[in-house]
C-alpha cells in the first residue's frame, strides 16, 4: 500500500505530456497532491475547441476533475500568455476563466458536487491566431483544502 502511494505522488507530480490532453481524451487533474505544481505545454495541443461559440483559437491543454466542494481550492495558471476555462464540456459556455497568474476560485462559480467538469489551459483568446501558433509552457498550481476523515479503523 504504501508503495503504491509513493508511486501515485511521484506521478502526480511528473510533468504531464500534451498530446494526449484534448477534449475527446483529457488527462485527470485527480489526485493531485495539494500544492502541487502541474507542468506542460500548450505547444501540440487541441485547437479550435468550441466553447458554445466562445473558440478557442490556439492549441490547448484538456484536463479533468471531479468537482468537491469539501476540497477545492483556487488554481493558478502561469506562462506567458496562458489563461484557463472551466467549462462542462468543449461545447458548453465557459463557466469561468482566469488570467495568468490570477487564482481562480472554482468554489465560487456554482458547479455541483461529484460531476465532472474540464479545465482547459489555452492562450489568451483575445490574441490573434499566428503562424506557428501562439503557444508555450505553463505551470499550474491546484491548492485543496484539506480532506475530512471519512472512516477509521485499527486492526
Amino acid at each position: 500500500m504504501k508503495r503504491a502511494l509513493l508511486a501515485a505522488i511521484v506521478m502526480a507530480a511528473l510533468p504531464v505530456a500534451a498530446f494526449a490532453q484534448t477534449c475527446e481524451s483529457p488527462t485527470s487533474l485527480h489526485p493531485q497532491i495539494p500544492g502541487s505544481t502541474v507542468a506542460g505545454t500548450t505547444c501540440g495541443g487541441q485547437a479550435g475547441i468550441p466553447l458554445g461559440g466562445a473558440v478557442a483559437a490556439h492549441p490547448s491543454v484538456v484536463y479533468q476533475f471531479t468537482y468537491n466542494n469539501s476540497e477545492t481550492g483556487p488554481i493558478t495558471v502561469t506562462g506567458s500568455e496562458r489563461e484557463i476555462v472551466v467549462t462542462a464540456n468543449c461545447s458548453a459556455a465557459p463557466l469561468g476563466g482566469g488570467a495568468p497568474g490570477v487564482p481562480l476560485d472554482v468554489g465560487s462559480m456554482g458547479l455541483q458536487n461529484g460531476q465532472n467538469y474540464l479545465l482547459i489551459v489555452t492562450s489568451d483568446a483575445g490574441l490573434p491566431a499566428t503562424s506557428p501558433p501562439r503557444c508555450g509552457d505553463f505551470s499550474m498550481t491546484y491548492t485543496a483544502l484539506p480532506v475530512s476523515l471519512q472512516s477509521f479503523s485499527v486492526e
